[in-house]
């Protein structure tokens, strides 16, 4: 167990996503490796509660729901660990063994780990979810992970500890991972504080390489592969990824740590040819661009990095809470889509809707309106 393994762990718990926080992820390592209390301690130290739901012991009821007549329908009943983290504020789901559930089983889970709905219960968005699992040579029986719940969840080898890192906490020495504590509502205000554009940046560089590289938007392996249990681009994989990368970010995550995190969603490949792509894209903070701070130039023979920052800019605008500043920025980006309308149409088109669509429009931005109304009407 490595201190980049404890931080990429607790990045993806802090992380916030479409239904509340925390981006799925699945552990995976040898037997007595120190998975479960590694997961154990991260809950401690922000003071949440854990429900560990052993996998090979449940029956897909226990996520499904339980159904009891009432009156002339069925009610789905939620199991008593959703119910204990339904009082809870914030807390994590912990599926330890999860290949070695049964697929019925991994099926009923599906909508559990993706909107955390048990049943026809939603528990709170403050639940995490959290999986464990011994590697596919070590598993005491059981199935590979079925390419759906594959997809769904961050894949993170987990290494043994090191001995001397072992021995130190045997003999009871703190080290400055274990000082580590803060309350998860404190580190969740720290994270918002800086996700606007932090988020508008990943979004703006996964859309300039995806433009370059839109084979890998989904690659979805063989059914009978075994990279269908594992990490591999989708839309789905590229969200969380997206979001993994501007979590790394704020959370200070190492180069290395950060290309694990983004890699453990898209597979390695993936995440190796986006790196390279961004070393190589140079771009600028989208908030430089629009305060006026730097000049973005376009170069006709990087239309990708030309989306990237179109991208960027405009998540950045429609995320800014500050009217004034909104307005300012949401011009200022009209200036820059309007000489390249008439000849990039497909690459400026999702910034000027994204404005649209949030009603940012001013005298800046009449004459882009005007080049871009009829693909603006097509795309309706």
């Amino acid at each position: 167990m490595t201190l980049d393994n404890r931080a990429i762990l607790r990045a993806a718990v802090n992380t916030p996503t479409q239904h509340g926080w925390g981006l799925p992820m699945l552990i995976e390592g040898k037997p007595g490796s120190g998975k479960t209390s590694a997961v154990e301690a991260e809950a401690d130290r922000m003071g949440m509660p854990i429900e560990t739901i052993i996998a090979s012991l449940r029956e897909p009821q226990d996520f499904n729901g339980f159904p009891v007549p009432s009156g002339d329908s069925i009610k789905l009943i939620p199991p008593e660990w959703a119910k204990r983290l339904a009082n809870a504020e914030r807390g994590i789901a912990f599926f330890d063994e999860l290949n070695t559930a049964a697929p019925s089983v991994q099926a009923a889970l599906l909508r559990v780990v993706l909107s955390g709905v048990v049943g026809g219960f939603k528990l709170p968005g403050g639940i995490r979810f959290i999986a464990a699992q011994n590697s596919v040579e070590d598993a005491a029986g059981g199935w590979d992970l079925a390419p759906p719940m594959a997809n769904r969840f961050g894949h993170l080898e987990w290494d043994a500890p090191r001995v001397d890192d072992w021995v130190t906490w045997l003999m009871g020495v703190d080290t400055d991972d274990d000082k580590f504590e803060c309350s998860a509502a404190d580190i969740e205000g720290g994270v918002m504080a800086k996700w606007g554009g932090e988020f508008a940046k990943a979004k703006g560089q996964v859309a300039g390489f995806l433009r370059r590289r839109p084979e890998l938007m989904l690659q979805m392996p063989n059914s009978n592969s075994p990279d269908a249990s594992k990490a591999w681009p989708s839309p789905r994989s590229w969200e969380n990824a997206t979001r993994a990368i501007a979590s790394a970010n704020i959370h200070g995550l190492s180069e290395e740590s950060t290309d694990v995190f983004v890699g453990s969603f898209i597979g390695n490949g993936a995440a190796i040819e986006y790196q390279s792509w961004l070393n190589k894209a140079d771009l600028p903070d989208p908030a430089d661009v629009l305060d006026g701070k730097v000049s973005f130039q376009h170069d006709d023979f990087r239309l990708d990095r030309t989306a990237a920052v179109l991208s960027g800019c405009a998540a950045l605008v429609v995320s800014c809470d500050d009217k004034k500043l909104q307005k300012s920025r949401a011009d200022k980006l009209w200036s820059i889509l309007t000489p390249l309308c008439t000849e990039y149409a497909d690459i400026t088109i999702h910034a000027a809707q994204a404005l649209v669509k949030k009603r940012l429009v001013s005298a800046a931005s009449r004459k882009a309106l005007a080049t871009l109304q009829p693909v603006l009407q097509v795309s309706r």
